[in-house]
């Protein structure tokens, strides 16, 4: 029987009209805070029909990209991190239910994240931003409870991450803290575990304040090793 090659489905008018307004707003032509053109205007553009342009928009507010104005039409939006790190989660849920992803493999993504993160910090950090890691750390510390002391813990890695001054590094740290909450909360609800944490945590702001990479890294893979532990009861 004679092979024939399968047919690639075309996109469609709604996708590729999508997908010409998502490049103009990664290439910085729409900026979050401009408006749309009409869709009157967008129709003639794009040669499409309305019902295209409708289509295309309600897509894009789905994704969060566009936000409607009312009567005043659609406006680009200015996506937070906090929905990267928002479908990082919904995401890992997934994948860990399925057992596609395990304690190990969190371990080994957290590690490759907050060893750079330490090192760049102990080089860039201001003396302002350690400063504040610095408030944070005595704030955990002296915290009433343990979802407290999780919360300044969380605030001192992403300040240590603020303080790398790449916005991209926040993010990723951001994704991952979302799924490491629970852990964080119930590990330092464990008798002692606190003040162990809180010992770690003094060891690597003393390698950042000594502008020390290699002792920050250190530092950074003995507190890492040593949370490890509570992952897998998650």
């Amino acid at each position: 029987m004679t092979d024939f090659t399968p047919l690639k489905r075309q996109p469609t008018l709604t996708s590729r009209v999508s997908e010409a307004l998502l490049d103009a707003i990664a290439e910085g032509k729409l900026k979050p805070g401009d408006k749309l053109p009409s869709e009157r205007v967008l129709s003639e553009r794009f040669e499409v029909s309305r019902t295209v342009i409708r289509e295309t928009v309600r897509h894009l507010e789905a994704k969060g990209v566009v936000a409607p104005l009312g009567a005043r039409g659609v406006v680009v939006a200015a996506v937070p991190s906090s929905r990267v790190a928002e479908a990082f989660d919904l995401y890992l849920r997934g994948a860990r239910s399925q057992e596609l992803v395990g304690p190990g493999d969190i371990t080994e993504v957290r590690e490759t994240i907050e060893i750079r993160l330490v090192r760049l910090a102990a080089e860039r950090a201001t003396a302002r931003e350690l400063e504040q890691i610095g408030d944070e750390l005595s704030a955990m510390a002296g915290a009433a409870d343990a979802d407290s002391a999780a919360a300044h813990d969380e605030m001192f890695h992403h300040l240590i991450a603020t303080a790398t001054h790449n916005a991209l590094f926040v993010t990723l740290l951001e994704s991952i803290n979302i799924t490491l909450g629970p852990i964080r909360r119930r590990s330092l609800a464990v008798p002692g575990r606190r003040e162990e944490a809180v010992a770690e945590h003094e060891r690597i702001l003393d390698a950042l304040r000594a502008r020390d990479p290699d002792a920050a890294e250190v530092a950074i893979r003995h507190h890492l090793d040593d949370s490890t532990r509570f992952y897998a009861a998650e």
